[in-house]
């Protein structure tokens, strides 16, 4: 399977690394909060990846939901996504437009600011040529603008061109989300320290419920 020697181990042996790293800073500053990230450092590769299928750390999985979150958001009505052929998002595009059903009750599920709206808006996952279709080839063009702007030194230096790259996307709205690490960052500040009610559930957790197709997930019949 491609995870196994693929992109999996390695995206897996990041996410372990980084885990150690945050690890080993809590440690020393907040016990309590370390005991959080300390069951991934047991996890084990030859254990854990045969678990997954093909496609489930790919990045691109977890970024789908939020931007057609922000987007159903932005349009309020259905619409099409066009994606490359060879990506993961045609591979899983049965599964993914699951969240989409129209059958599926409307409701805003998740906590705080961390909140999304099903059913989702993508209505159709449409496989094209990245090579053919220039809409492709222009988000290439601007993620590939994006990344190299906020790896920059320059992106906080008036007049630059990655300044004015970020300025643009921004004011456009064509970036959403996104956290800078500081020390200032705290939950009051990501406007994540709101206590949930009881009728909340987290994201993962309707989102399995939605998977099983509970009753309490659909719309009435008529």
């Amino acid at each position: 399977m491609r995870h196994k020697t693929g992109c999996g181990i390695i995206a897996f042996s990041d996410f372990v690394r980084l885990a150690e790293l945050i690890y080993s800073h809590l440690e020393c500053n907040n016990g309590e909060m370390a005991n959080n990230i300390a069951p991934v450092l047991l996890l084990r590769a030859e254990e854990f990846l045969p678990l997954l299928d093909d496609h489930e750390l790919d990045p691109l999985i977890p970024a789908y939901y939020s931007l057609v979150d922000h987007w159903g958001k932005q349009l309020r009505e259905r619409f099409e996504i066009r994606a490359d052929q060879s990506k993961v998002l045609v591979k899983e595009r049965e599964r993914l437009l699951v969240f989409s059903d129209e059958g599926i009750a409307p409701v805003v599920q998740g906590f705080d600011r961390r909140t999304m709206e099903f059913p989702l808006k993508a209505g159709r996952i449409t496989a094209v040529d990245s090579a053919t279709e220039r809409q492709v080839q222009l988000a290439d063009v601007l993620a590939g603008v994006v990344a190299g702007a906020l790896k920059s030194e320059n992106r906080t230096k008036e007049g630059t061109f990655e300044r004015q790259a970020l300025e643009l996307c921004f004011e456009k709205q064509l970036v959403m989300g996104g956290i800078w690490p500081t020390q200032e960052v705290d939950p009051s500040r990501l406007g994540t320290d709101e206590l949930p009610t009881e009728s909340q559930f987290d994201l993962p957790t309707y989102s399995m419920i939605v998977l099983q197709k509970h009753p309490s997930t659909r719309k009435p019949e008529v």
